[in-house]
């Protein structure tokens, strides 16, 4: 539970704290993902796609 702690707290720096259990969230679906699939693709893959989804929300 440490590393999706780590990426959680690594966002917060241009975030306010209050989305730290969001990010703690997403990280753990990423985390899920990284062990299923053995690699880091997925996980790059759907980071990216959530980042468009939140940017197409705020546009």
């Amino acid at each position: 539970m440490w590393q999706p702690a780590w990426f959680a707290l690594a966002h917060l720096w241009q975030h306010p704290a209050l989305l730290f259990p969001g990010y703690f969230a997403v990280s753990l679906v990423l985390g899920y993902f990284r062990e299923r699939y053995g690699g880091v693709l997925v996980p790059i893959l759907l980071h990216s796609y959530y980042n468009l989804g939140l940017w197409v929300v705020a546009v």
